[in-house]
């Protein structure tokens, strides 16, 4: 019911002269010889008038002359002009579509005469139409191009009524905090200028904002700060109705219903006094909905009606809608649905008509109600169904469940129904045998009616087997369905993969006889080992994908072979060792101290140890731990995989085994979906189960392997053989230091890189280490710690990185002062536009899509170390000509502004150090070098030497004082020195300069 309790939004209220009086005067200056122009606004105003009056035809006939003076005018400023009168006239008769037409016709000529205040104008009636045509995208974008032009105009009151719209309109798009920066801009102009009205409209807004934020006290404060003012001027009757009306909508909220009939009636004197039918029917309706919460239902219908009578008059098709429904709705709570349907099928008609979903779905849901309240309940069903089409907002589930819900009901109230029919007919029976002495007519009747109620028994049993029976062919065709899905899915991949195959053969081989001729030259030999690492690695993808093709089609039969099980478990753990060194992972084993000798599968059981384990050591973060726990329980073989980390959510426990799942918590890491699946299949393939268990200290993988002969008797035996896991040692990557000498890059500019994949890591460094001193991170938190340390003068991060990903990284490093003003590239997989625009809103300065060209990649970083050079020098040439000059408008100004007050505060004092300097900016020595140097390309001692001689040739000039006095007073105790100095600088002596300019 509330959801019809709407606040009324005025943008503007116009005062009018007694109508016969402008008739009148209207007919005498027709009467003269005027301009076209002239002509159509009095045409359009009589029109105007005449609609009013009520006299549709008389209305419609001086519009037209005012239509086809103005199609036939020449001069294009006054067709403008026309076009906006007609507009006026179709807002006034609701033809808001028109309305458009017209205002968009005049804005079309007013930007080809550059016209900008007939511009702002007519953008502000656009977004009106707009606005009363529900389209509110539409209104704020005119709205906006208004204030815009308003702007251009250097006009503040025409910028406070836009800004004031513009946040009317965001409140109906429920951006409150934008509707609350525009309203406060209105405020803020029209208190300036003393302007009652615009303040009275911005208060409005501020108490409407707070009601749909439910800061109701909040509210009502506003809405009775709006009344006290209005009552102390004249005319302000509407805004006054207007504030009641939104205090009885807060009572209602808050179920305070005689409080909300007192301040709805007092809203709707006013609104009668005005004469607004719209105003008024919208507190007969309201007024309708209090008293039906009172149970005074005779009093709420009579409110309702008076309603919809005015809602019928003037056309308005969602009003009839919207006071229909709540028709409907008392009436279901009389208990007389028949009448309840009348209204709400009414209510739908006129909310198909009106476009407005919302008002189809309540009278669909109304329609639904009132069926099943007369029995009706296959009806019932379909209305039902309708509103659940509509109602979008809900879920697929709960949509069938709903609809379950009904059929269910529907069996249950129609079984009672037909027990109820049959005690009734029993107790029928036995009043009859008593009133009735003829017990052959007595048996015939029992006998009749005990033959209807097995027939209506049977019907009823059919129809719940019927139901059922349907149910069950949807279940199965919706799982037939999903199984062929995943049929295609995996043949698709299947195919795909082998032809991967071939090309990966043609790129390995010819690398590995490349390895062999050129294992002397570090630099080629190590790209070629990057390549045969990586073609390893996607042939290992692909044969994992091939793996669950076979085993979803049966041909991946198990080849076991009867040997030492925790010999090879052993052998595979092993190699995994150096990889959890590489992390600073704790690496744990447990086996049993006897020897176990079982058939199993070397290659599968390898193919599973090896993903729990790779998985473990990348979830775990470093100094983490991972431990292997292998145990002999009966004729069963346990083993676990446990490590710490992120905790695995119960929904992501069930959903982990399956083929492509990937957990959200791990977002930021890479992945395929496709190891825990293939490591379930295989576990079964070998007659085991395997599952999870994880909490905040530890994540459990747990595999069950039988030891029993048994087990593999129909696998097929082969002989044991000693061969190593093919999966070889994982990788670990290139090595971590730097292989650059630190002594000869002094000079180069220092780039950070924060890439999680170490082999791009090691790429990328190796790339433009012959340009810049490259310092490196595994992860952002780690890009953190060496960002605010070494204060580089570029940053290339990762987005999708563990720990910290790229987007936290960057907001710490545009958050924190000293590093705020470092070029960042953000590198990432994704290719959404919506990341992009996301990561470059946040500061990022280029963003570039794997994979990319390592050329592209250089030039992005000079072009951004050019451009932060320019800055330098810009910095450089403003600070110290007119230091104070500057607004202060970026990071960089409000570091050099704090330089500039410390350096004057400490101008005289000769023995200011740069450790000093370096305290008071609360940064190491080594920090204020790196950020001076990035700002403004001096070093400290430089760039303090220069403040000095910069002040000095300011007091030299002014004739402050004499040569060895002005030294002292800008810090230099060597006479011989500053004169030195100053000449350098200026190419002349200081005594000359004070000559010059005495």
């Amino acid at each position: 019911m509330t959801r019809y309790l709407c606040f009324v939004l005025v943008l503007l209220c116009f005062g009018a002269h007694a109508q016969e009086a402008k008739r009148d005067s209207l007919v005498k200056l027709l009467a003269r010889d005027l301009t076209d122009t002239t002509r159509v606004n009095a045409l359009i105003e009589m029109a105007k008038i005449e609609v009013d009056a009520k006299n549709k035809s008389s209305a419609d006939s001086l519009f037209q002359s005012a239509l086809t003076i103005a199609r036939q005018m020449n001069r294009i400023d006054d067709k403008a002009k026309a076009f906006e009168s007609v507009g006026h006239y179709q807002l006034k008769t609701r033809a808001y579509d028109s309305a458009v037409i017209y205002y968009k016709k005049a804005l079309e000529i007013d930007k080809e005469q550059n016209n900008i205040l007939a511009l702002a104008r007519n953008h502000d009636n656009a977004g009106t139409a707009y606005f009363y045509k529900g389209d509110y995208n539409q209104t704020l974008y005119h709205f906006l191009e208004r204030l815009s032009y308003c702007e251009q105009l250097g006009d503040s009151t025409c910028v406070s009524a836009a800004s004031n719209n513009s946040g009317l309109v965001l409140i109906n798009l429920g951006r409150y905090e934008d509707a609350i920066s525009y309203t406060l801009r209105s405020l803020k102009i029209d208190e300036d200028l003393g302007y009652k009205q615009g303040i009275l409209s911005s208060q409005m807004s501020l108490g409407n904002i707070n009601y749909y934020l439910k800061n109701y006290d909040k509210a009502i404060e506003y809405y009775l700060d709006i009344v006290a003012t209005c009552e102390t001027m004249e005319n302000q009757e509407l805004r006054i109705s207007h504030a009641y009306n939104n205090i009885a909508s807060i009572h209602f909220q808050q179920k305070e219903f005689k409080k909300a009939a007192e301040f709805y009636k007092k809203s709707l004197v006013l609104e009668e006094e005005f004469g607004n039918e719209g105003g008024i029917a919208l507190k007969y309706n309201n007024l309708g909905s209090v008293h039906k919460e009172l149970n005074e239902y005779s009093t709420a219908e009579s409110y309702y009606r008076k309603a919809l009578s005015m809602r019928e008059e003037l056309g308005d098709l969602y009003g009839m809608s919207s006071t229909e429904n709540n028709l409907g709705q008392l009436y279901l709570a009389k208990g007389v649905p028949a009448i309840a349907l009348g209204f709400y099928q009414s209510a739908l008609g006129h909310a198909e008509q009106a476009g407005s979903l919302e008002a189809s779905k309540i009278a669909y849901e109304g329609i639904a109600k009132s069926y099943k309240n007369q029995g009706r309940y296959r009806l019932s069903l379909e209305s039902y169904e309708h509103f659940l089409r509509l109602n979008d907002s809900l879920l697929n589930a709960e949509k069938t469940k709903k609809i379950t819900e009904l059929e269910a009901r529907y069996d249950s109230e129609k079984k009672e129904s037909e027990i109820a029919l049959l005690k009734k007919n029993e107790e029928l029976q036995q009043a009859q045998l008593v009133q009735q002495e003829a017990s052959l007519r007595a048996n015939k009747l029992l006998r009749n009616i005990l033959f209807v109620g097995v027939a209506v028994l049977l019907i009823v049993v059919f129809l719940i087997v019927y139901g059922y029976k349907q149910r069950l062919a949807a279940k199965e065709l919706v799982e037939k369905n999903q199984r062929e899905t995943e049929a295609i899915r995996s043949r698709f991949f299947a195919g795909i993969s082998h032809e991967f195959r071939t090309p990966l053969t043609l790129i390995s081989a010819p690398v590995v006889q490349l390895q062999k001729k050129y294992q002397n030259e570090k630099e080629t030999y190590g790209m070629l080992g990057l390549i045969h690492r990586n073609a390893d690695r996607l042939l290992k993808l692909i044969n994992q994908i091939l793996d669950l093709s076979k085993l979803e089609e049966g041909k991946l039969r198990l080849h076991v072979a009867k040997d030492s099980i925790i010999s090879w478990l052993r052998v595979i753990s092993a190699s995994f060792t150096s990889l959890a060194d590489s992390k600073n992972i704790t690496f744990t084993q447990s086996f049993p101290e006897t020897d176990i000798i079982s058939f199993f599968d070397k290659e599968k059981i390898e193919q599973i140890l090896s993903n729990l384990l790779s998985n473990a050591l990348k979830f775990t973060p470093n100094g983490g731990k991972v431990a292997l726990l292998v145990e002999q329980n009966g004729q069963d073989l346990n083993i676990e995989v446990r490590n710490t980390g992120p905790q695995i959510s119960e929904e992501d426990k069930t959903k982990i085994f399956e083929r492509f799942y990937q957990s959200d918590i791990h977002d930021n890491s890479q992945g395929t979906g496709i190891g825990l699946a293939l490591v379930k299949e295989l576990t079964e393939l070998h007659h085991g189960s395997v599952a999870v268990q994880s909490n905040k200290k530890y994540t459990t993988f747990s595999l069950l392997l039988p030891l029993n002969d048994d087990s593999y008797a129909t696998e097929i035996k082969v002989e044991p053989k000693d061969v190593s896991p093919k999966n070889g040692t994982p990788e670990v990557g290139l090595s971590e230091e730097s292989s650059l000498d630190p002594a000869n890059q002094t000079d180069l500019p220092i780039v950070l890189l924060a890439e999680d994949h170490r082999d791009l890591r090691s790429y990328v460094s190796g790339q433009l280490s012959d340009m810049y001193s490259i310092k490196e991170a595994q992860n952002g938190r780690m890009a953190w710690e060496v960002a605010e340390k070494e204060l580089p003068d570029l940053i290339i991060t990762d987005l999708m990185m563990p720990e910290m990903d790229g987007e936290a990284f960057l907001e710490k490093i545009r958050g924190d002062s000293k590093t705020q003003h470092i070029p960042i590239i953000m590198l990432t997989a994704r290719k959404e536009q919506e990341s992009k625009l996301k990561t470059i809103g946040k500061g990022a300065d280029h963003f570039l899509t794997k994979p990319f060209e390592i050329e592209e990649l250089r030039v992005r970083i000079k072009s951004l170390l050019e451009q932060r050079k320019r800055i330098q020098d810009y910095h450089k040439s403003q600070f110290l000509t007119n230091p104070k000059a500057e607004a202060i408008t970026s990071s960089d100004d409000r570091f050099l502004q704090k330089v500039g007050h410390i350096l004057a505060k400490n101008l005289d004092n000769s023995s200011f150090s740069v450790d000093e300097f370096a305290d008071k900016m609360s940064m190491s020595r080594v920090q204020l070098y790196r950020k001076m140097k990035a700002t403004i390309g001096y070093s400290v001692s430089d760039f303090i030497r220069q403040y000095r001689l910069k002040k000095a040739y300011e007091y030299l000039k002014s004739g402050k004082g004499t040569v060895s006095e002005i030294a002292y007073d800008v810090g230099f105790n060597n006479l011989s020195y500053f004169t030195k100095a100053f000449k350098e600088a200026y190419n002349l002596k200081p005594s000359e300069m004070l000559q010059k300019t005495s």
